[in-house]
């Protein structure tokens, strides 16, 4: 799919306001939404994956209580990771997805300055470094564990949510079966 910069982020901002999780029904909460008088209140996620030229973008919102987790990275052709964002807002998601169209409008790509590696490790120490055998069967233990979570699984690891995700993948492990956050 070939789209401009704007019209990414409308269509990130379409699929999200009128999205609901998979495990929801059509009736039930969407991002931002309060549960009924008397129901427990449950976490909405929504995951959207685009690819645009080589990269892959995946957004991520999880929502409670009006409040939501927006999270957001980018991988190119190599699985290297390109972009990372993410934070905590209330209110109407299509009012970040017209921010992000606004600045990458005025920044022209060739002036953003390379992720080094080394800004990488910051965040996650062990960013591209390899996975080694007994890391994998730990990852593996953890995750079918009562409770586990990508968030814990990446601060275990000292890995990004999308290296933690993809790894599940090529072990044969579900991502999706695990919540964000706990």
């Amino acid at each position: 799919m070939s789209v401009t910069k704007p019209e990414l982020a409308t269509e990130l901002a379409t699929k999200l306001t009128v999205s609901a999780p998979a495990s929801a029904s059509t009736a039930g909460p969407t991002l931002g939404s309060a549960p009924g008088p008397g129901a427990p209140e449950r976490a909405a996620e929504v995951s959207v994956r685009v690819t645009h030229g080589s990269g892959t973008y995946t957004l991520t919102v999880t929502g409670t209580d009006g409040r939501q987790r927006v999270e957001v990275v980018g991988v190119d052709e190599h699985g290297q990771v390109v972009a990372e964002l993410e934070g905590v807002m209330s209110g109407d998601l299509s009012v970040l997805a017209q921010l992000f169209a606004a600045g990458a409008a005025a920044i022209p790509p060739a002036q953003r300055p390379p992720v080094t590696l080394e800004q990488r490790r910051a965040r996650h120490a062990n960013s591209h470094r390899p996975w080694m055998p007994e890391d994998d069967a730990l990852l593996l233990r953890l995750a079918k564990e009562p409770g586990a979570n990508i968030r814990d699984l990446m601060t275990r690891f000292g890995r990004s949510r999308e290296a933690i995700v993809k790894r599940l993948e090529r072990l044969g492990f579900d991502p999706k079966s695990l919540p964000s956050r706990a």
